[in-house]
């Protein structure tokens, strides 16, 4: 019998979501997506320090990071400092793109501009133990306007019979195995991040593309991934140019400028050059911000399952809210902007075969109106069991009313707030013959 347990803990305005595999009382699995807060960082301190891995000194095996602004991985460097994890997964941002998060997010944190700075060699320091870099990249813009963005492996039929071995020490790619890779096409990706962040070692990053599965003999991740500059927006895009533009130039002007000390696209991150890069920003884009990119990922048992039950901390203890007997998965979104009709359907079309499995729908962005695709009758967003908004108490624009509204209107699902002040936990039985 194998049992799994997955929590969103209570950190405010942002997102710390673990899931741990058991067997009888041996942990077999443990999983993280994103960890990080707006909110005080006492709660995401908290909640890392008092988590049953970093307490018993285990090992993580995947750990996945969203996408990189602060309120999703402001406790990334608490959680893996000092911490053995096998695979650390994130989604592909070019030197740009980390800048204009990084100057968006109004942040004094050295910890944080060193992320933003260098990630690739900010997480092969000698502080973290980490296997591998799992660099992800999303469609490519010319198959995506052509309607040929990748679609996510078909679901084979789970599996009733216990893993012949699972060895939970290894951190081997026989236990961690990819699907719907293309060696040259990997290859030459890596080649170009190479070019933008020399500072990636090739025998510790790699980069894959969609469709993009990882799989272990008990668990699966589906990853999804599209940039905000992605699409059909000319005026978005239009004015993504401009700032490259603007930014190189400011680049090679300040290379020329010997008393300025820019030799490279990382000295940018200086508090001088962002102050200068910020006003460059604010007049082309106004008050807009770029979200940039965010990492879904649709995970579940690769076992049948046995029957699920669901429970929610209260003040006066655990309480027990539903149990069900159907497939099980959770999709997880991060910030992911599905607010057009053309993203909505390349999400839901790399999706088409997993969405019937899903029963718990982190809702985008903190429940934000501005990520939800109201109004489109080929919408299958409204249809999940229970959706889950990771939300800080008290905050003006999350959940957003509309949102709250639509899902408050269908029934019989279930609209589940984790905040600072609740923590939410769902726990998934599975048997084998």
């Amino acid at each position: 019998m194998y049992r799994g347990e997955f929590t969103f803990h209570p950190i405010g305005q942002g997102c710390f979501y673990t899931g741990e595999l058991f067997s009888d009382k041996a942990r077999l699995f443990n999983f993280v997506y994103d960890c990080g807060t707006n909110s005080d960082q006492r709660y995401v301190r908290e909640a890392v320090a008092g988590w049953p891995v970093k307490t018993d000194g285990e090992k993580i095996n995947v750990c996945t990071i969203s996408h990189f602004h602060s309120d999703h991985i402001s406790g990334i460097p608490q959680l893996l400092k000092n911490t053995r994890c096998d695979r650390l997964v994130i989604p592909y941002y070019t030197p740009f793109q980390r800048l204009i998060i990084y100057l968006q997010s109004g942040s004094d944190d050295d910890e944080y501009r060193r992320i933003m700075e260098d990630p690739y060699g900010y997480f092969s320091g000698q502080e973290f133990n980490i296997g591998q870099i799992i660099v992800v990249r999303g469609g490519d813009e010319e198959i995506t306007l052509q309607g040929q963005f990748p679609k996510a492996p078909f679901p084979t039929e789970g599996n009733n019979e216990a893993p012949e071995l699972i060895d939970t020490n290894s951190d081997s790619d026989k236990y961690y195995q990819e699907d719907g890779q293309e060696d040259n096409r990997n290859l030459q990706f890596f080649a170009r991040l190479r070019d933008e962040d020399p500072s990636a070692e090739a025998g510790k990053v790699k980069v894959r593309h969609l469709p993009y599965q990882l799989r272990t003999p008990l668990y699966k991740f589906i990853y999804y991934t599209l940039s905000e500059e992605d699409g059909s927006d000319a005026d978005l895009k239009a004015k993504t140019a401009a700032l490259r533009k603007a930014v190189d130039d400011y680049l090679a002007a300040k290379k020329i400028d010997t008393s300025a000390g820019v030799n490279s696209f990382k000295d940018l991150f200086n508090a001088v050059h962002i102050k200068e890069i910020t006003r460059i920003y604010g007049s082309i884009f106004g008050a807009h911000k770029l979200n940039g990119t965010s990492l879904a990922v649709f995970h579940k048992f690769s076992l049948e399952p046995g029957g699920y039950e669901i429970f929610q901390r209260h003040p006066l203890g655990w309480h027990s809210l539903y149990r069900v007997d159907r497939k099980h998965a959770t999709l997880m979104t991060g910030d992911l902007k599905l607010g057009t009709l053309e993203k909505l359907r390349l999400f839901q079309d790399y999706y088409h075969a997993n969405l019937d499995d899903v029963s718990y729908f982190q809702v985008m962005h903190h429940g934000s109106d501005k990520n939800w695709p109201f109004g489109f009758s080929e919408s299958r967003l409204d249809s999940f069991p229970a959706y889950v908004i990771n939300h800080g108490v008290g905050r003006k624009h999350h959940p957003g009313p509309e949102v709250t509204k639509l899902l408050r209107s269908i029934r019989p699902h279930n609209i589940l707030l984790n905040n600072e002040l609740t923590l939410l936990r769902y726990a998934i039985f599975y048997g084998y013959k």
